[in-house]
């Protein structure tokens, strides 16, 4: 499965930076969304670095999720295109 990476998530006074809030092709709410807490997911960065995670939760109403992953991601990550792996 293909999606896109929205940012990395943040708190009012804080950045994850080890995680991502990605939005999945296809899956358009929560239930659909978490059959997928547990897949891998793989950021390829700039053609030769991959980042590799896992999803740990959900991310509201709408079917996006959150990845942990085992590195720090780039600042300029938001965008990108991330492989789910079931």
């Amino acid at each position: 499965m293909q999606g896109r990476v929205l940012g990395i998530r943040r708190g009012l006074n804080r950045q994850y930076q080890r995680e991502a809030l990605i939005k999945v092709e296809g899956v358009g709410c929560k239930e659909e969304a978490a059959r997928l807490v547990g897949a891998k997911v793989e950021l390829k960065w700039r053609g030769n670095k991959a980042f590799v995670g896992r999803v740990v939760s959900l991310h509201g109403d709408g079917g996006t999720i959150v990845a942990r992953f085992r590195k720090p991601l780039p600042g300029g990550v938001a965008g990108m295109e991330a492989s789910i792996i079931l």
